[in-house]
């Protein structure tokens, strides 16, 4: 796969990231990345696993959820916003990803970026062939570590979720991926910490501590493992998971990138030690 393919399919999702609150014609995003639709259907299901109509649903409901927690706009107008024809459609489209009604999730008062923008990424080459993945937050998660003086940054990873996905379909997948940062973020904030919980890939989030000691980030991971003793409620069924994390110290003016792959290999060792487990490099 040529790298002038992966820049056109970065300009399609681009394409769809600044259409979010207009119509979008699906052949105009495949027009972007040079191809005709029926190829581009199968390309970005094979890189992201989901579908183009997917992709731009559920980055319309995440944004829409942030409005929801950060604007004052009613739940119509951001329904309208959002291209929803009703508030009972958008209600029910939001209720199925974040298991709350509009309403309640605005009550809540926490933001989780279920599906942030995807950014696709060159990750190996074999036979010739580049293969092509993607990431979301990694901007971000730079950001926030460049900013820390000294502290820690954190990988928490669901176990088993392609299981998830297996016995509870894509919904039930896309259950847990929004529960699993809205526990964290809750503990969070019942201690005052204002990190930021940020999906980095299919199943992992980064979580990047300023100014914390190495006795308080491993209590405050099992503090994390814990939350996840009660099941997650998917319609009628129960949930049971567990998450591994991985954890590194931060030093100021060290190769950013570099922590991110420290702290996903430390993860990745982790799970090898039996998950549902933390590790510190």
């Amino acid at each position: 796969m040529q790298m002038d393919v992966l820049s056109q399919f970065q300009n399609s999702i681009e394409y769809i990231e600044k259409r979010l609150v207009e119509p979008i014609k699906l052949e105009q995003v495949a027009s972007e990345a040079c191809m005709c639709l029926s190829s581009y259907y199968a390309l970005f299901k094979a890189l992201t696993h989901f579908t183009l109509k997917e992709y731009i649903r559920k980055r319309r409901l995440t944004e829409a959820a942030s409005e929801l927690v950060y604007s004052k706009q009613t739940v119509l107008e951001i329904a309208l916003k959002y291209q929803y024809e009703t508030y009972e459609a958008f209600s029910r489209a939001f209720k199925l990803m974040y298991g709350l009604s509009p309403t309640l999730y605005r009550k809540t008062g926490i933001f989780v970026a279920a599906y942030p923008r995807l950014k696709i990424i060159h990750i190996d080459e074999s036979e010739g062939i580049k293969l092509m993945s993607y990431e979301m937050n990694k901007e971000h998660i730079i950001e926030d570590i460049e900013r820390v003086q000294t502290g820690y940054i954190m990988d928490v990873d669901v176990d088993h979720f392609i299981s998830v996905n297996e016995n509870y379909g894509r919904d039930g997948g896309d259950k847990v991926l929004v529960e699993v940062p809205r526990r964290i973020k809750k503990l969070l904030k019942s201690k005052a910490i204002e990190s930021e919980v940020m999906r980095f890939g299919g199943d992992e989030f980064i979580i990047v501590f300023n100014q914390m000691t190495k006795t308080e980030i491993e209590a405050l991971a099992e503090e994390i493992l814990a939350q996840f003793a009660t099941p997650i409620l998917y319609k009628t069924d129960e949930i049971k998971i567990t998450v591994t994390i991985g954890i590194v110290p931060i030093h100021h003016g060290d190769n950013a990138e570099v922590y991110i792959d420290q702290v996903n290999a430390t993860m990745i060792n982790a799970k090898k030690m039996g998950r549902n487990t933390h590790q510190m490099l």
